[in-house]
């Protein structure tokens, strides 16, 4: 007979993404001595786990998610929905929690109220009566649809975490994918964006307008409310400091608060893309550009049902923009007639700050790409604001 000798082995490599189950039978081997089976191996203090994992969990050997249900909790209070889902996704990707599914399960309804919200909108303006378990369940389906989108730009899956698969929700997954391209529901989708209550918090603060806000305010309100006749196109002059940003606020929701439409972009700062994504604005433009709007478009419908538009920071962009939005609006419309088809619209902006950036372009070039050149600048109605109120 030979002797016991000392022997020296190897555990191979495993990592969490490809296969976690592998990863965790790794870690309790090479925390277990003479393991018999892999039910052996999964038994701890006597009781038989499912997996590796919730023996590895049980043995002490992983943390647990008490942190990240903290956060979440906490998170909760104070976050909207949207930027609850982002931070489910960054811990997914970025911290690896143990039981995923169980987050899931005890966050889903708030990374998904804003979903729910918009579907109980949609179904009152279109007079569709649906159980509210239903209006959940189709909720949770976008909301999990956002994060394995978000996943999978990363390169995971939410198989990777025991996250449910979008084929559960088979049974309202046909119907939230059809009402989602139908062009009508981006209206319904837009107004359930904004609280009411939120709003009107807002508009309360409305007594605190100076006297050349206010004039501007009126001005553009009365058009919003009566828009077939009068001026409808403006531009608000305020430096830096004069509260352009309060009366933007203010314009929005009162519009919002009568459930109309109100779009604001920006040509700069954190909503810089904000003018190319929603009205499609080509970034290599000319003198005959137009904007890629299929006229049955999602993005179509929305304008045609804007009560106004707000373009801050106008000044930045080259007229060819304005002029192209101006073509694709007249079709939009069905309205030649007008510039941008009829739209209530405000730009406003500071020429004195920062123009079109043109490369290698001579001041003559600069002012010739200015809104100020364009010939929709004549229908514009100036107002300046010049009161400090920083």
């Amino acid at each position: 007979m030979g002797t016991v000798q000392k022997v020296c082995g190897f555990v191979g490599a495993a990592g969490t993404r490809l296969d976690p189950e592998r990863f965790y039978l790794r870690i309790l081997l090479c925390h277990r001595r003479s393991p018999k089976s892999f039910e052996d191996i999964r038994t701890i203090n006597g009781v038989v786990h499912e997996t590796f994992h919730d023996a590895a969990l049980a043995a002490g050997y992983l943390e647990d998610d008490r942190e990240w249900e903290e956060c979440l909790a906490e998170a909760v209070s104070f976050k909207m929905p949207y930027a609850l889902r982002q931070l489910f996704g960054t811990i997914l990707v970025y911290s690896l929690p143990d039981h995923a599914s169980a987050l899931w399960d005890r966050f889903k309804k708030d990374f998904s109220e804003d979903y729910f919200k918009s579907i109980a909108e949609r179904d009152r303006h279109n007079n569709i009566e649906r159980d509210e378990e239903v209006r959940l369940r189709m909720a949770e389906y976008k909301c999990l649809k956002w994060v394995a989108e978000y996943l999978l730009s990363n390169g995971k899956t939410l198989d990777m975490y025991g996250l449910p698969e979008l084929s559960t929700y088979q049974d309202v997954s046909e119907e939230v994918e059809r009402e989602d391209t139908d062009p009508r529901d981006v209206v319904a989708n837009e107004i359930a964006t904004y609280e009411p209550e939120d709003l009107a918090r807002t508009t309360a603060l409305a007594d605190q307008m100076n006297e050349n806000q206010k004039e501007v305010f009126d001005q553009v309100i009365e058009a919003v409310n009566h828009p077939v006749d009068g001026q409808k196109l403006f531009f608000v002059d305020g430096p830096g400091g004069t509260g352009k940003p309060f009366l933007h606020e203010q314009m929005l929701a009162h519009v919002r608060l009568q459930k109309k439409v109100a779009i604001a972009v920006a040509s700069s700062g954190i909503a810089a893309t904000r003018p190319y994504c929603t009205f499609n604005i080509p970034l290599k433009f000319s003198e005959i550009s137009t904007c890629s709007h299929p006229w049955q478009s999602q993005k179509a419908e929305l304008i045609r049902n804007a009560s106004l538009i707000i373009w801050d920071e106008a000044p930045m962009m080259h007229r060819a923009c304005f002029e192209a939005v101006d073509r694709s609006f007249r079709d939009i419309m069905k309205n030649d007639l007008e510039p941008f088809g009829g739209k209530v619209m405000v730009f406003s902006g500071d020429h004195r700050q920062i123009l079109p950036v043109l490369k290698d372009a001579t001041r003559a070039e600069t002012l010739e790409a200015c809104f100020k050149s364009s010939p929709l600048w004549n229908h514009l109605k100036k107002a300046r604001l010049t009161a400090n109120m920083r």
